[in-house]
């Protein structure tokens, strides 16, 4: 093997320098460093064996990162694939940072680690409603005043209200069987479930015991003193009282 050794190899004026002929290897023992700082064509980009420490500048095609399809509302996984953002059946409400599932009927379970029925919380609601003076067969009285108010809070079938009672200048003529509260904001379940709390405050009945209840499968209920129903003629023409109520909602 021939070798020759120079500082400086230059083409004739006007010509290029050429190494080798076609089908030759032109060999660049380990340890040797080619130094460029002019440019360089005709080389082939690499496709292997490049350092990620390497690539200091430009963009790497994402096709070149994993498969599937990249775009804004995905994210490259552990496994070098594409997939969609966020958990799979839900969607974020925007600037708010609310979850929105795409069934209303989806919920969270809390408190375990396994699909559990028991555990499962799938609804939750706050409102506010008009409790209105009727009997028990949901009829309103003919006439009178009302200035009532209801607040409640739902939390997975079970319904808790508060309500400030003010009826006036009632007629309740046309009413029949017992007198109670309607307009309750989910019919109660149709049977057990229900439980009432006396009045905090009632004018009819001074300081006796004075309750309310919701009817199975309704969403009015009926009044109770010292544990007997309430006749519409009772009421007389005004009441007014304070309720806090939980029932179960179907």
């Amino acid at each position: 093997m021939s070798k020759i050794e120079v500082d400086q190899v230059d083409p004739q004026s006007g010509t290029t320098l050429t190494l080798g002929t076609s089908g030759d290897t032109v060999s660049i023992p380990s340890g040797v460093t080619l130094a460029n700082s002019g440019t360089m064509t005709g080389v082939p980009v690499p496709t292997s064996g490049i350092a990620a420490s390497a690539i200091d500048s430009g963009t790497i095609a994402t096709a070149r990162l994993g498969s599937g399809t990249a775009s804004s509302s995905t994210f490259l996984r552990g496994d070098q694939t594409f997939a969609a953002a966020g958990l799979s059946g839900w969607s974020e409400n925007g600037s708010n940072n609310d979850l929105l599932p795409a069934n209303a009927s989806a919920g969270i379970y809390l408190g375990v680690n396994s699909a559990t029925a028991a555990n499962l919380l799938d609804d939750y609601e706050e409102g506010t409603f008009t409790p209105t003076y009727v009997d028990q067969a949901n009829t309103q009285a003919t006439s009178y005043t009302n200035n009532s108010s209801g607040t409640y809070t739902k939390i997975g079938n079970r319904v808790f209200v508060n309500m400030d009672i003010e009826f006036t200048s009632i007629d309740n003529s046309n009413m029949s069987i017992y007198a109670g509260i309607g307009g309750y904001p989910f019919t109660c379940i149709n049977s057990g479930g229900m439980t009432g709390q006396l009045a905090l405050y009632q004018t009819e009945f001074g300081s006796e015991e004075f309750g309310t209840t919701i009817e199975p499968n309704k969403a009015n209920g009926i009044f109770y003193h010292n544990g007997a129903v309430v006749s519409p003629g009772t009421i007389g023409t005004s009441l007014r009282a304070f309720f806090n109520f939980s029932y179960s909602a179907q």
